[in-house]
């Protein structure tokens, strides 16, 4: 588990995959980045993301990046138990087809 004081927190999600929980900011997003990154190529990614309190543009740099580096291999990820302001986000920033939304 990594952990960013109160901002971001990224953990090993049972069953494979990541948790991720408080701010996703620009503070948080290399953190979470560095440790993301180690999520396998070709096969799908699958993130909680239920903990997130707040996303902003450097959050959703890093789940874009990741998305991209996952579908370059055939794999899609997954963000799952999103909060609807997240959702409402991700759809605003027209980022609604870069994640399967479970």
């Amino acid at each position: 588990m990594a952990d960013m004081g109160d901002r971001v927190t990224v953990s090993d999600r049972a069953g494979g995959g990541f948790t991720l929980a408080g701010e996703l900011d620009a503070f948080g997003a290399s953190l979470a980045d560095g440790v993301l990154g180690g999520l396998p190529s070709g096969l799908d990614g699958h993130l909680d993301v239920s903990g997130l309190t707040f996303v902003d543009s450097a959050g959703l740099r890093v789940l874009v990046r990741l998305s991209e580096r996952l579908r370059a291999d055939g794999a899609s990820l997954h963000l799952h138990d999103a909060s609807d302001a997240l959702r409402r986000l991700i759809e605003l920033t027209g980022l609604d087809t870069a994640f399967v939304m479970d």
